[in-house]
């Protein structure tokens, strides 16, 4: 069955792809991903034609394809001031995605940013995503977020926390539970060892995307995608 990325029922993993994952070449074989997300940030190096020819090559596997192009602040790779080419290279790259990240502190220009977007590919689902990485923020702040990507007709909210803490991990585990709605489907993952236990567990509470690399972590407290795919089945 293919990944549903806005079903709240079964969870699925999504193998990360990096730079040094392709250039272990049987890796991605013997892994047998379902799903990948492709993290143009990593790749932006390269230039577009490359990275176009990469979603392709996936998309010839028949891999369910995310793409993601994260910010800096987000704890990815992509300047700061390189955002419009940024949302450049997402419009051009969209039509070759199952599902597309964009952050709910987007940012000016998102609802024309969004109705590009649909237009060049109506199939594709809108994943809005917050992440912050120094500090958990109020119940109140993720519910405006939330309600911004039902505004926006999202197909699934990402939460991504850092938790220094076991109460803070408690907190967000908490808030997830509360906020599992039919208006949206949920992704909440409290970063760090302290809440690594969370990108299973949760996942199999709100369904849909579990996120891992393969080899060194791209995110504090990130499992490996085979340990993950093992504690998703147990």
């Amino acid at each position: 069955m293919k990944p549903n990325w806005s079903g709240s029922k079964s969870p699925f993993g999504v193998l990360i792809i990096t730079p040094a994952l392709l250039r272990e070449k049987s890796a991605l074989k013997k892994l047998k991903p379902e799903a990948v997300e492709l993290r143009v940030d990593l790749f932006r190096h390269l230039g577009l034609e490359a990275v176009k020819d990469l979603a392709r090559d996936f998309k010839k596997m028949k891999v369910s394809l995310l793409l993601t192009a994260r910010r800096k602040a987000d704890g990815g790779e992509w300047p700061k001031n390189k955002e419009a080419e940024r949302r450049a290279w997402l419009l051009s790259l969209v039509s070759c995605a199952d599902a597309i990240d964009i952050e709910a502190n987007f940012g000016n220009g998102l609802e024309p940013f969004l109705e590009k977007l649909r237009s060049a590919s109506r199939r594709t689902k809108i994943i809005f995503s917050f992440h912050n990485m120094k500090r958990l923020v109020s119940g109140s702040d993720l519910i405006r977020y939330k309600n911004k990507a039902i505004k926006h007709s999202a197909a699934r909210f990402k939460v991504a926390l850092t938790t220094a803490k076991k109460k803070d991990v408690v907190w967000l585990s908490s808030w997830a539970k509360r906020n599992v709605s039919k208006d949206m489907a949920l992704t909440v993952i409290a970063m760090g060892k302290a809440g690594q236990h969370t990108r299973w567990i949760l996942p199999k509470l709100l369904g849909g995307p579990a996120y891992a690399a393969h080899g060194k972590a791209v995110a504090p407290g990130q499992l490996s995608y085979k340990d993950l795919k093992t504690r998703l089945g147990s």
